[in-house]
C-alpha cells in the first residue's frame, strides 16, 4: 500500500501562518496601546500637578499672572496647561532631533532626584518652623505638625547631599543649575512686592495663619463659572 504525502495546505500549515501573523499584530497593537496608555497616564499626571501649582503661584502674583486664568466652561488653568504642553513636546522633538539636547534631557532626568529632595526638605522644616510656637500644645501638634515633617524634611536634605557625592559632575551641574534657576523668579517678584512672599517673610513669628477664602490673590478669587446663576438679573 503507497502513502501519498499530504500537501502544506492540507497539513494546515497556510492556516498557522496566518493565525500567528494575526497573534503578532495583535501583541503589537497591544503594546502600542500599552505604551500610548502609560504614555498619556504620565502626561495627566504631570500637567495636573504642575499647572495647578502654577495656578496658586500666579494667583499669589510669584509667577506671571496669565497662569492663572481659569477656563469658564472647563474650570482648569487651561494657560499653564497649554504653556506646559508646548514646552513638554518641544523638548521631546528636540531631544530627537538634536543629539546635545537628548543628552542634557538625560542628565536632567538623572538629576530630578535632587529637585524633589530640595522641595520636600525646605517644604517640611518649613512646616516646622512656621508653626513651631503650637507644637507643643498637644501631641498632636508635636507629632504631626513639628515632628513629622521635621524629620521627614531633614531626611530628604540628606537624601539631597548624598546624591550630589554619589552623581556626576555633569548630573550635579545639570541639577543645581535647575535649582539655581528658581531664584530669579524668587528674586525677581521679591523685589516688585508679591504678597504672598511678603506674608511669608512676615507671617508667624511662630504660626502660620491661613489665606482667608475670598481675599485677594486666592484660589476662590478666580472668575466665576459662566452659567445662568453668575448673569446678573435684571430688575
Amino acid at each position: 500500500m503507497t502513502t501519498c504525502p499530504l500537501s502544506p495546505a492540507e497539513r494546515g500549515e497556510s492556516a498557522g501562518s496566518w493565525i500567528r501573523g494575526i497573534h503578532h499584530v495583535g501583541l503589537t497593537v497591544a503594546d502600542l496601546n500599552r505604551s500610548l496608555a502609560f504614555c498619556l497616564a504620565t502626561l495627566e499626571t504631570a500637567l495636573i500637578q504642575s499647572t495647578r501649582t502654577l495656578l496658586v503661584m500666579a494667583k499669589d502674583k510669584t509667577m506671571p499672572a496669565a497662569l492663572g486664568r481659569i477656563h469658564p466652561s472647563w474650570r482648569t488653568p487651561w494657560v499653564a496647561a497649554i504653556v506646559l504642553t508646548v514646552i513638554a513636546v518641544g523638548l521631546f522633538c528636540a531631544s530627537n532631533l538634536v543629539d546635545s539636547v537628548s543628552r542634557l534631557l538625560s542628565y536632567a532626568i538623572s538629576a530630578i532626584g535632587l529637585e524633589i529632595s530640595v522641595y520636600y526638605g525646605l517644604a517640611g522644616i518649613a512646616v516646622t518652623v512656621a508653626h513651631r510656637k503650637v507644637l507643643l500644645r498637644s501631641a498632636s501638634n508635636f507629632v504631626f505638625i513639628g515632628l513629622w515633617p521635621g524629620v521627614g524634611g531633614i531626611f530628604m536634605l540628606a537624601v539631597f547631599v548624598e546624591s550630589v557625592r554619589t552623581l556626576g559632575v555633569t548630573t550635579d551641574a545639570v541639577g543645581l543649575g535647575a535649582i539655581g534657576l528658581g531664584i530669579i523668579p524668587l528674586g525677581y517678584y521679591w523685589l516688585r512686592g508679591s504678597p504672598a512672599l511678603r506674608r511669608a517673610a512676615g507671617a508667624g513669628r511662630g504660626t502660620m495663619p491661613l489665606q482667608p477664602e475670598g481675599a485677594p490673590g486666592s484660589i476662590a478669587d478666580a472668575d466665576p463659572p459662566a452659567g445662568p446663576e453668575s448673569r446678573p438679573t435684571e430688575a
